[in-house]
């Protein structure tokens, strides 16, 4: 069971995803101008702490539909250190299902840079024509 207060679980910070082309590019000013008001006024760290990682689950999941739209790609893969904080992966896990996203996450390699560095090696063998083998 989570320890984070259950009135702040679906409360997030405002943050923007502008469109610039092709490519979208997060904005955490607001999120972290009203983080600021939050420790400024004396909130409690638990509640800010929810805040903050309710709106990175928030922005991961717009930017996956955003480009679920562009592209038709329902797929997604979490990894990297990031996913190491088990909450935020719980947290993905089961919101991007919700939406219909089909999530992987590592389960042989571990969830830091080398996994990233695996990732990486795979797609370029991909680009490349080749389809490694797990």
């Amino acid at each position: 069971m989570s320890k984070w207060p259950k009135k702040e679980r679906r409360v997030e910070y405002p943050f923007g995803i502008p469109e610039h082309g092709d490519t979208l590019v997060v904005n955490p000013d607001p999120m972290i101008e009203a983080i600021v008001n939050d420790i400024r006024g004396s909130e409690a760290p638990s509640v800010i702490s929810a805040r903050f990682h309710n709106s990175v689950a928030k922005i991961v999941c717009e930017t996956a539909q955003r480009i679920r739209e562009w592209k038709g790609l329902s797929d997604i893969f979490l990894s990297g250190g990031v996913f190491q904080n088990t909450f935020l992966l719980g947290k993905l896990w089961d919101i991007l299902r919700e939406k219909g996203f089909t999530v992987y996450t590592h389960q042989k390699v571990p969830s830091n840079d080398g996994c990233i560095s695996l990732g990486q090696a795979y797609y370029a063998l991909h680009l490349q024509g080749e389809e490694p083998t797990p």
